[in-house]
Order: C-alpha cells, then structure tokens, then sequence
C-alpha cells in the first residue's frame, strides 16, 4: 500500500482527532488532542501486547471491533464493546486504574478508544494493535 493510501486510510478512520503534531514556542501541544502523525507507523505488535496482558493482574482485553467481527473470531479472553458503544465501558469496567489492553482489526480504532479512555479517566490504557496480525489461537 503506498504511503499516500495509508495515510487517507489513517485519515478517514481518525478524522474526529487527527491532527499534524505541531508545537507551539513554549513546547505546548497545540490543539487539544494531538494525533502524531508518526503514530501512523509505529509498530504495535499485537502478540506481544496479548502476552502483556496475560501476565498483567487484574488487566482487560478489550474488543473494540464491531459484534459481528467479535463473533467471527476474537482472542481469548477479551470482552467486547464495539467502539460505537465505548460509552458503556464505564458501567462495566468501574476502577479506572484498571489496566486495559485494547484491541480492533487493524489498529485504528483502538487507537480512537484509547484515546477516548484516557479523556474519561482511565489511565492504564494501551493500544496493543490489529487482530489482523494475531498469530496464537482464536476463539470462533
């Protein structure tokens, strides 16, 4: 995929919260939420977030993909809140020092989920990637 098409990919999935990381003189973020575009091509390993979460007490996977993705295969373990609904995560997960590991197809939408945790109030909260690259057992 060319790094044009990443990028409006990137774009399209993020555009409530995509910014260019600029700084103002006295080193503040500029914009309220800044996305680093260089964000974009960090290499999140999915396999090695799950294992993090296995040996992490007390920690969440959390699904952040649609019901139906959910259903054709997961990881075991996770629960799943569809990103569209992530407002319900605070009926279900209450202490918000809870570590969270979140998770979608690709990367994207955990990444908006991760970021909307961190404005709620949780402040144990990782981006572990796409299921898209998982490589252990599913469960269907």
């Amino acid at each position: 995929m060319s790094f044009t098409l990443m990028l409006l990919y990137y774009w399209a999935a993020n555009r409530k919260h995509f910014y260019w990381c600029t700084k103002s003189k006295n080193q503040k973020n500029v914009g309220g939420s800044v996305m680093n575009i260089f964000s974009l091509f960090s290499n999140q390993d999915i396999n090695k977030g799950v294992d993090k979460f296995r040996n992490t007490s007390g920690s969440v996977l959390l699904d952040v993909r649609t019901k139906d993705e959910h259903n054709q295969g997961h990881i075991e373990g996770s629960i799943n809140i569809p990103l569209d609904r992530l407002e319900i995560v605070q009926d279900t997960i209450k202490n918000k020092e809870t570590p969270l590991f979140v998770y979608c197809h690709s990367g994207a939408r955990s990444g908006q989920a991760v970021d909307y945790l961190k404005r709620v109030g949780y402040t144990n909260v990782e981006n572990i990637g796409g299921y898209m690259n998982y490589k252990e057992k599913v469960v269907r």
